[in-house]
This record gives structure tokens, C-alpha cells and sequence, in this order.
């Protein structure tokens, strides 16, 4: 395994608590939380008649998985890298008195036959892999013809993102290179009131619409729709009225396709022909 792929497991062995708790985040001054409401609900309304089996990839605690499942005509299968996501998506489903197959898996190599189900969903996935052609490769290997995959990637184009990324290299140059560690500590735990966790040191890979598209496109991939959402910046999570912005873009971007380009998320749904 390589040093960036054990990076991204511990991330999420220990962050698999909290990200179950952003899908049930009652605050609504949440940027995260929102977009992960956006995303869950837009990933539903993608997904045509829902039936067959059906495999999420980076299920994660399997928030977005169970609630799909709630379909009688769906057989739901988790997969994800981190054993502690899975650890926590089992606790989910026990609690919901649900059965939900999980199994821990590299989505580039992924133990599965050809042509074996009717709909793949990746969400947030892409961004950590490098090699993320060979997971859309496997997908289309795995989908049955006619099967539907649905997946998501942070926009590159969006001017949120753009900005964020910009203020937070700036920030973590301070707080990472110039503060002393109990410094840092103190501003997190007794300002921000935010746990003292370790720094994740990857920088995310965003995606250009167009070009994405044409990747889908050159692996056998027909893309049926897509949709953007989320206008807001990470670096003012919890602020209410960043919520505020990004709904009230949000009513507005249906007629102003220009607009809606401007989310934070793309979805696209993709079917096997």
C-alpha cells in the first residue's frame, strides 16, 4: 500500500464517527453538512427506479446506502477502504434492523464479476484516488448493459471552491508552519471548539466539468444528466448565512445555467450501454 493510500484510510479509520454525524448534523449553519444533504438527495433523484443490486463505492458509515436501500426491489452492497467507515456503517444498519453486505476493497481492483450489477454510486470518492480511471474502468467492468453509475466530484470551475482553496492554503501556511504546536492547540480546542486532530496533509484533486465528461465518455460511458449544488465557502462553516447564500443561489441557478455551474459538486449519472 502506498504512503498516500495509508494517509487516506487513517483519515477516515479516525474521522468514521464524526462523518457519520455530519448526515445527521441538525446545525444549518453547515456548509459540510449541507452539501451532504444536497448530495444525498440529488443522488436519489438521479437514480431511476431503483432495482436490482446495487453497490455503493466508499459507502462510507453508509449513510447514503441505507437510505436507498429502504427500496424492497434494491440489494444493497457496501464497499469502502476504511475498515473503521464500515466498522461504523454495520453499526447503522444494525441499528435501522437492516442487512447490509459490506466487504473492505481498492475501488481500482475491485473482487467482483463482470456485468454483476444494475447501479454503482462513488460519491466524494474520485478526489482521493490518483489513479481514479481505473476505478471508473472498473465500474463500467462491473455494471451490467443498460446499468446506471452515478458519481460526484468537487467542480474545479466553481469560484467557491477556487476561493476556499486559496484561503486555506493561506491559512494552513500560518497555523501549520508558522504557530507552535500548543498555540495551534489552543486556538482549536478553546476558540473553535474543535477537537486537536492531526493535520490531514492531502491536497483533494478537483475536476473540470468538460474534461470529466469526456473521461466518462472515452471509457464506453452514454451521460444521461448531471446536476451542481452548494454555494458557500468551507472556510466560514458555521456561519449561518453562508447556508443562506447557497440556497438562495441554489432557487435561482434553474434559470441561469451559468449560474448552477457554479456549485461546489458535480453529479452525473452514466449508463452502460
Amino acid at each position: 500500500m502506498s504512503a498516500h493510500a495509508q494517509r487516506v484510510r487513517s483519515r477516515f479509520d479516525n474521522e468514521a464517527e464524526n462523518w457519520n454525524a455530519q448526515y445527521h448534523n441538525v446545525d444549518h449553519r453547515s456548509i459540510y453538512a449541507h452539501n451532504l444533504f444536497l448530495r444525498q438527495q440529488q443522488t436519489q433523484i438521479l437514480i431511476d427506479n431503483p432495482q436490482g443490486r446495487l453497490l455503493e463505492l466508499g459507502c462510507g458509515a453508509g449513510n447514503v446506502l441505507l437510505n436507498v436501500s429502504a427500496h424492497q426491489s434494491v440489494k444493497p452492497f457496501g464497499a469502502d477502504f476504511s475498515l473503521g467507515m464500515l466498522t461504523q456503517a454495520r453499526q447503522n444498519a444494525h441499528s435501522l434492523k437492516q442487512k447490509l453486505p459490506l466487504f473492505n476493497a481498492d475501488a481500482s481492483k475491485l473482487p467482483l464479476a463482470s456485468n454483476s450489477f444494475d447501479t454503482i454510486i462513488c460519491l466524494g470518492v474520485l478526489e482521493y484516488i490518483p489513479n481514479y480511471t481505473d476505478v471508473i474502468a472498473e465500474c463500467m467492468r462491473v455494471l451490467k448493459p443498460n446499468g446506471q453509475f452515478i458519481v460526484s466530484i468537487p467542480n474545479a470551475t466553481s469560484p467557491f471552491i477556487r476561493i476556499d482553496d486559496t484561503l486555506f492554503a493561506i491559512k494552513n501556511a500560518i497555523t501549520h508552519t508558522l504557530l507552535p504546536t500548543t498555540v495551534k492547540s489552543w486556538i482549536k480546542q478553546k476558540l473553535l471548539g474543535r477537537e486537536d486532530k492531526p493535520y490531514f496533509r492531502h491536497k483533494k484533486q478537483r475536476f473540470l466539468p468538460m474534461k470529466f465528461r469526456d473521461t466518462l465518455l472515452n471509457q464506453g460511458f452514454q451521460i444521461t444528466d448531471q446536476i451542481f449544488h452548494t454555494y458557500g465557502f468551507g472556510l466560514l462553516d458555521g456561519m449561518k448565512w453562508n447556508v443562506n447564500l447557497s440556497q438562495f443561489i441554489a432557487r435561482r441557478a434553474p434559470h441561469h445555467p451559468n449560474l448552477e455551474k457554479m456549485g461546489w459538486t458535480h453529479i452525473l449519472k452514466a449508463v452502460k450501454p
